[in-house]
Parts: structure tokens; sequence; C-alpha cells
């Protein structure tokens, strides 16, 4: 937005304004990535953790159900 509005007002004559916007969004593009990256692959981790909690719930429980039967009381 700064050099759109550096354009407008100098012009595209001068280059200096133009490589300032140029470093200015790169330096942002950058420090996004560097943020952007790492907690993309924390949520993955976190989010194969959680998956793994999941399945192994479900298989303690499928393993409760099977020893069950019908007609016997069910102790908490």
């Amino acid at each position: 937005i700064k050099t759109f509005a550096a354009i407008a007002t100098v012009g595209l004559g001068d280059p200096t304004v133009l490589s300032a916007g140029i470093s200015e969004a790169m330096i942002t593009t950058a420090t996004g990535l560097g943020i952007g990256i790492p907690a993309l692959i924390f949520h993955n981790l976190l989010s194969a953790r959680a998956e793994n909690f999941v399945i192994e719930i479900e298989q303690r429980v499928s393993r409760m159900l099977a020893r069950w039967k019908p007609g016997e009381a069910r102790s908490a």
C-alpha cells in the first residue's frame, strides 16, 4: 500500500521508491513464513497426538465391551 501511494506521488521514475516497497514486502513475507511454518508443524504434531489418543481410547473401550457379557451387572 505504501509503495503504491509513493508511486502515485512520485511516479515510476524513482526506482528507490519501488525497491523500498519490495524490500518491505519481502521482510513481511519472510516473517510470516517464519511464524507460519513452525506453527503448522506444531499444529500437525498436536493433531496427530490427539488422533492417537482417540484411537487408543476407542481400542480400550472396544476391548472392555468385548469382555462385557449382556445380563451381567456393569461395574463402574
